[in-house]
């Protein structure tokens, strides 16, 4: 009897992840004003070319996932000396839950975000127009994960950087809280 409540309870809250308000962004500026100019970026410099790339970018809050490849490029189309190279599709997973992300390419991308398996919003790509082409997305609802693919089934991705602004988690905020508490008790005695 319990339990009689709990399908239509996930069944809402798997809608609810499904209606979130994505808004899609084609200059780099734009999305920065959007998520106050706090997000992480990698730019995939720090690593050697034709490294696959994995769990080397997890402390930052992002890693690949192992099942699909991506590599480190030369970097050639891009403003800098580093990319992420996508034969034909990759999936990017975020640590913490991530509201906005980005990407600077040169070249065509299509990408989707998930929230525990379910799309937000529309997937969204577009053709690029050369180096420091950006796209990107905001969102109400925090996503877990982003799938890249080349729709052309050829060509793969190559992409310059990718920035996200994620929330951390909780006990990131615990000493905040304690310090806050301490002046408060401070201001009592």
């Amino acid at each position: 009897m319990k339990f009689r409540f709990l399908a239509p309870a996930l069944l809402i809250a798997v809608s609810a992840a499904a209606r979130a308000d994505v808004n899609y962004y084609y200059t780099e500026s734009s999305w920065k004003v959007a998520v106050s100019y706090t997000q992480t970026t990698i730019d995939f410099t720090d690593l050697p070319v034709g490294q696959t790339l994995t769990y080397q970018y997890y402390s930052r809050g992002m890693y690949v996932d192992p099942g699909t490849y991506a590599g480190i490029g030369d970097g050639a189309a891009c403003h800098d000396s580093g990319s992420l190279a996508v034969p034909y599709g990759a999936t990017l997973y975020f640590t913490y839950p991530t509201y906005a992300f980005g990407m600077l390419f040169p070249g065509t991308a299509v990408f989707q975000a998930y929230k525990n398996g379910v799309p937000l919003g529309d997937a969204m790509g577009s053709a690029g127009m050369g180096t420091g082409f950006f796209v990107g997305l905001t969102s109400t609802e925090a996503f877990d994960r982003v799938d890249l693919i080349d729709p052309t089934g050829v060509y793969g991705i190559t992409i310059d950087d990718v920035m996200f602004q994620a929330v951390p988690e909780p006990a990131t905020f615990a000493p905040l809280a304690l310090g806050l508490l301490a002046l408060r008790r401070r201001r009592k005695v």
